[in-house]
Parts: C-alpha cells; structure tokens; sequence
C-alpha cells in the first residue's frame, strides 16, 4: 500500500505538471505502467465468486419516480458466514490468504444476476406473475428472465432461467393450440338441442349485429347457490366481472332461432382466479323460453385460471313478471355459477361447482352498451334494419312477458 500511494503521488504531480507547461509528450503508457509497478498484487491473487441462497425479504418501491430498495445483509447472516468459512477453506488449501471484498465491510454485496423484480406467486396480492410467467390481470404478457423468480436458485442462475422461458413458451404454444383449434375442444353447447357453432356458419350476405356488455357482482368459493354466494363474496370481496363481445352473425337466422344463439368473446375478471382471462369460447342464448310467460337468457364461457384450470361461467337471467316494476332487475341480473373444467349444458348437473354468486349490469354501463351496437354486412347494408330486427325481438319477448295477461310464478335462483 504505501508503494500505491507514492506512485500514485507521482502520477498525479507528473500529469499537474505536464499539463502547466503543455507538454505536448505525454508519454502516458509509460507513466501508467509506472503507476500500476510492478503487478506484484495482481499476479499473486486470485477472485472467489460465491452463490448461494440468501434471504429474499427485500421489498421495492417507488418514491415518486425514483425506485427505493429496502434491503439488509442482517437475515442472511448466517449464509454469509458459511460463505466465508468456504472460501477460507479454499485459501488455505493452497497456503494462501484470504481477504474479504471491502464492500462487505459496509454492509454491501455484489451481484451479476439480480433476481425477483416481477416475482411469481400464488395470485396477484403475492406475486406479478403465475407459474408460468403470466402477468397477473393481463392475459398474454410474459415475463420470462430472472425478474421472475421469486428468490434465489443457488447456482448461476442462467439454467434455470432457460428452463422456465422454455416452460413458459411450452405454456403459451399449448394455450394458444387450445384456442384456436376447434378439435382441441369443445364449442360450449347451452342446450342439447343447440346447433354446431359450424351449422350456423353466415352466408356471405348475412347482416351481423354486436354490442358489448359488461357485468359485475360477486362470488363465493364453496358455495353452489348463486344467492348465498353473493351474500358471501360481499362479505369477502371476492369480485368477478366479465366483458364480453356478443356477436350474431346472421340476425335473420339469430331471429328465427328459437334459442336465439349468439357467440360471446372478451374476458372475464376475477383477482382470486389469477386477474384478467381470456374467454376461449363463449355462446350467449337472448331469450330461451321455459313457459308461455317465462324466458331466461343464457351465457355459458370457457376460460384458463391463472394456474392453468380450466373453468366454465354459466349463468342465467330469469325473466318473467312478478308483482311490480320487475324489468330492469330480471334483465340486469345474473344468477353464476363458476364450474370445474370446459363443461357441456347436458354435464352441468354432474359439475363441481367452484364459486358462485351474482353479476348486475351497473346503470352506467348498461348506457356505455347502448352505444357499442354495430352492424356489418355487404356492400349497402341496412344497419339500421339489423338494430330493428334486433330491436323488435327484444322489445316483443318482453312484452310476450310482461304484457297485459301475463302472470308468472316466483322467480328461482337454480340455473
């Protein structure tokens, strides 16, 4: 040391002076050989990297825009010691001295291999992505390099990150094979008398008619009685929504379908199931009628948990008239279950139920709806055509209801 601090001296005085006078030979690889002497430090030590398996019970933050890491060696410890012992160890296996990096003595570490910024976790309240990478609430974002491990692997790390990128691409390619192709499952039939998504194809004239919808209530995990489960999911927050897309593609055939089949894209949201899930395939029936004064509106959704289960959302609007202004109610009201697997209408019964609960459409929303109608067709469609199509059955089922000599029976919640 006090050789580095007299050549260092040197070096500093030689480039003051060099630079009061313009010396214009600088000779600097000659005066840095100087400084550095004779290597005597270098050539006789060697670096000893160590990994092992810390505590992971740092916390990041923001400050504004400014990120803050809250982080201490004191939990850890105990591995840092062991750490030490190890590289002794090697030191004196080849008669050599062991001398800690200076940083330690503040309370510093190095790493090359920074772990956890988007860690996983069991949901989004402990972690920002699933398993498999997946950002908790928006489905199709990956984070896939170490930022996701939830804490350190031992080793160099790079392995185990390939491993989990290559599993979490192995995720992706299977969902997405899922989704696309119609053999890999099955169109989610309402009823046994509802025709093949691939019977009803739309002619190349066909008119189509879409809205957007959305609903919103809660559920409750054990329960299979949709109203228990709302009491319940109020009581424990536990809240779902959906937003869907309900296409009809052919409103003349959509029409004069008795069961009035729709198909229904979009997501459903629920943070105690992994966030924001994409909808694979969904069927939406606009009136099904149960008696001459009974109608019921069906939904029935195939969707992917946040850990890879796939689920069914069925659910079911009863509409029929009971004493008093009832419409708005019966027509905003969704009595849900939430079913194990992709579950046909003709397998409900023998289903495990998941969750239940209700879904309303909030008054906003239900205005936000009235203004996502679209119509598509050939060159000169009448849109304005389709929408009355649209509009005279959905104002003549109604009133097939509650009109003038209707009377129906008390409404029930069993789907």
């Amino acid at each position: 040391l006090p050789g580095e601090i007299v050549r260092g001296l040197r070096f500093a005085v030689d480039r003051v002076t060099a630079s009061w006078h313009r010396d214009r030979r600088t000779r600097i690889g000659g005066r840095i050989a100087e400084l550095l002497g004779d290597g005597h430090v270098s050539a006789s030590s060697t670096a000893l990297l160590g990994m092992g398996r810390d505590v992971p019970d740092g916390t990041m933050s923001l400050d504004g825009d400014r990120l803050e890491i809250d982080w201490t060696t004191e939990t850890s410890e105990g591995y840092f010691d062991r750490v030490r012992d190890a590289m002794k160890g090697v030191a004196d296996s080849v008669d050599g001295h062991f001398v800690q990096s200076p940083l330690s003595h503040l309370e510093r570490v190095i790493t090359v291999h920074p772990l956890g910024g988007a860690s996983m976790g069991a949901d989004s309240a402990h972690g920002v992505v699933d398993a498999h990478g997946e950002v908790f609430g928006h489905p199709g974002l990956f984070v896939t390099d170490g930022a996701a491990m939830p804490g350190p692997v031992g080793a160099n790390p790079s392995l185990t990150i390939a491993a989990f990128a290559n599993r979490a691409a192995e995720h992706i390619l299977e969902t997405r094979s899922r989704r696309t192709a119609g053999a890999a499952r099955p169109v989610p039939e309402q009823r046994a008398d509802v025709p093949e998504a691939a019977e009803r194809a739309p002619s190349s004239s066909a008119t189509s008619v879409a809205f957007t919808e959305e609903m919103k209530g809660y559920v409750a995990f054990g329960e299979s009685d949709p109203v228990t489960g709302d009491s319940a999911g109020r009581r424990d927050d536990t809240a779902l929504m959906f937003h869907l897309t309900i296409r009809m593609d052919d409103i003349d055939e959509f029409v004069g379908d008795r069961q009035h089949t729709g198909a229904a894209t979009g997501w459903v949201d629920c943070p105690a199931l992994g966030g924001r899930l994409p909808v694979s395939e969904g069927v939406f029936n606009l009136f099904v009628e149960e008696a001459p004064a009974v109608r019921r509106m069906l939904y029935r959704l195939f969707f992917t948990d946040g850990t890879g289960h796939d689920l069914t959302l069925v659910g079911h609007k009863e509409v029929r008239d009971d004493p008093g202004l009832d419409v708005w109610p019966d027509t905003s009201t969704l009595f849900t279950r939430v079913l194990q697997g992709h579950v046909r209408a003709a397998d409900d019964a023998t289903a495990t139920v998941v969750a239940a609960g209700v879904l309303h459409i909030h008054l906003l929303d239900f205005a936000r709806q009235l203004t996502t109608f679209r119509v598509d067709g050939p060159s000169g469609v009448d849109a304005a055509g389709g929408l009355m199509k649209f509009g005279r059955l959905f104002v003549g089922e109604l009133w097939d209801v509650y009109g003038p000599g209707h009377a129906g029976s008390p409404k029930s919640a069993a789907p």
